[in-house]
C-alpha cells in the first residue's frame, strides 16, 4: 500500500524488480477514480484503494464500496454552509463542489490540479452514491460539520480541511477488504504512510512504515520510521526491509 504523493518525490533507486513480484495498491485520499488516470514513470498500479478506503478497486472490478448516507451528506451540507464553508462530494465518476471556497481549492490542488471545482449540476451530483466529502474547515470546527449525523465521521491529512466519510469506513477497513480479496494475511502485507488518515491503515498490516515526515501519531502505531518522503525514505524503508 503506496500513498499516492510518495510517488511524486520517487527516484530511480526504486528497482523495478520490487513492483514485478509484489501486489501494489495506491492508497488515495481526495482521488477516487476520477482521478486514477494519475500515472507515474516506470509504476503500474494493481489496483487503487480510493477516496480513505471507501471505494477499492482491482483492474475494472470493485473490490469493495462503501457510501456516505443519502441524508447525511445532505446534512453536512447544511451543516457546512452555516458557517460558510462550500463542500465537494465525490461519486465513482465525477466530484465537484457546491460553490467555490478558497481555502477548499487550495487544499483539493494539493493532490488534484482541477482544484475545487465548481459543479453547476452538485444537486444531481449528490443523489449519486457518494464515497466522500471535504470541508475546509479545522480541528475545531469539526463539531459544527458533524453536528446531528447518524453515520458518518472524519479523517483529516491536513490540519485546514476534513475528509468526511461513514463511520463504518477508513483506509483499515479498505486495506482489510483488499487483503481478504487476494487472500493475504495481515503479515505479508506492508504499508507506508504519512498523514493522520494513514493511521489506521498502518495499523491494519503487518509492517507499518511512517515516513520521517508523518505526523507523531502515526509514527507511534508504526513499525518502523523511515527517512522523509524528500529523502527517497520509500527506497530506503524498502533497503531496510532487504526488498531491494
Amino acid at each position: 500500500m503506496l500513498d499516492q504523493f510518495f510517488l511524486a518525490y520517487r527516484s530511480a533507486k526504486v528497482e523495478k524488480q520490487i513492483f514485478q513480484n509484489s501486489v501494489f495498491f495506491s492508497c488515495q485520499g481526495n482521488q477516487g477514480s476520477v482521478g486514477i488516470g494519475l500515472s507515474f514513470d516506470g509504476i503500474e498500479f494493481d489496483g487503487f484503494l480510493t477516496f480513505n478506503g471507501q471505494l477499492c478497486l482491482y483492474n475494472d472490478e470493485i473490490i469493495y464500496e462503501n457510501h456516505l448516507d443519502p441524508q447525511d451528506v445532505k446534512k453536512v451540507i447544511q451543516n457546512a454552509s452555516e458557517i460558510d464553508k462550500a463542500c465537494m462530494a465525490a461519486s465513482d465518476t465525477l466530484m465537484g463542489a457546491n460553490f467555490y471556497d478558497k481555502k477548499l481549492d487550495d487544499y483539493m490542488l494539493i493532490a488534484d490540479p482541477n482544484g475545487a471545482k465548481v459543479l453547476q449540476n452538485f444537486d444531481e451530483l449528490i443523489k449519486e452514491n457518494i464515497y466522500q466529502m471535504m470541508v475546509a474547515a479545522t480541528k475545531d470546527q469539526e463539531p459544527m460539520i458533524l453536528k446531528d449525523l447518524n453515520h458518518t465521521t472524519c479523517t483529516r491529512w491536513h490540519p485546514d480541511a476534513m475528509d468526511i466519510i461513514p463511520a463504518t469506513g477508513g483506509k483499515g477497513i479498505g486495506t482489510k477488504k483488499i487483503l481478504e480479496y487476494f487472500g493475504f494475511s495481515a503479515d505479508e502485507a506492508m504499508a507506508f504512510g504519512d498523514g493522520g488518515n494513514d493511521k489506521d491503515m498502518l495499523e491494519t498490516v503487518g509492517c507499518g512504515i511512517a515516513m520521517g515526515n508523518a505526523v507523531e501519531s502515526v509514527k507511534q502505531v508504526a513499525n518502523y520510521v523511515t527517512k522523509p518522503v524528500s529523502e527517497d525514505g520509500v527506497y530506503w524503508a524498502l533497503k531496510h526491509f532487504n526488498l531491494i
